[in-house]
């Protein structure tokens, strides 16, 4: 699959994550564990995007941080201020291994409102990748 694909696709997939986190926060009654699951998700999709975007090859990750260093690490000069993002890994494992603790500092509006803002920037990238 060619990597400008790849991104489109990751993308999509992100946005999914993304729609289901906001619809998710319109209930109280849901847990901090399953917003920041999908937050996570789609952050990680959005990063792999941006990478795909760039032709940077990059391995399996669950880390948020792992993934902005390869970016990093390619010259792209990510902005510092989605570098927030990195806080909300701990959701692709504690949710999904049973080890989350509920966490007070967690803002759920502040995770959904990065993700946004990553996903502008991977739209922009991708669309200036594009032949």
């Amino acid at each position: 699959m060619k990597q400008l694909e790849q991104a489109r696709i990751l993308l999509a997939k992100a946005m999914e994550d993304e729609r289901a986190a906001a619809a998710l926060m319109l209930h109280s009654d849901i847990g901090d564990s399953i917003i920041g699951f999908h937050c996570q998700q789609a952050a990680e999709k959005l990063l792999k995007a941006l990478l795909s975007a760039r032709q940077v090859v990059f391995r399996h990750s669950h880390d948020l941080a792992a993934l902005i260093e390869a970016l990093d690490r390619s010259g792209y000069a990510f902005p510092d201020h989605l570098r927030a993002l990195e806080r909300i890994t701990r959701f692709a494992w504690e949710f999904r291994y049973g080890l989350f603790e509920q966490h007070e500092n967690f803002d759920r509006g502040a995770a959904l409102e990065l993700v946004y803002a990553l996903r502008r920037l991977v739209e922009t990238e991708i669309t200036r990748a594009a032949p």
